[in-house]
């Protein structure tokens, strides 16, 4: 099943971009991105309070 974030306009993120969780977790950098306009990402993990998640961390 796919899961998809929105990222709201004006909405800054990290982003880490990995081929794998295991990738993901050894990772040192992420990129911060702040979109200009609503757009939808596909995602494979959420990252929360330093572990990887299956669905959306709670607000």
């Amino acid at each position: 099943m796919k899961k998809y974030a929105v990222l709201e306009k004006n909405q800054v993120t990290n982003i880490i971009v990995a081929t794998s969780k295991e990738n993901a977790e050894a990772a040192t950098s992420s990129v911060c991105i702040e979109v200009a306009e609503d757009v939808l990402i596909e995602i494979g993990y959420f990252y929360s309070n330093g572990q990887f998640l299956q669905d959306e961390p709670e607000a």
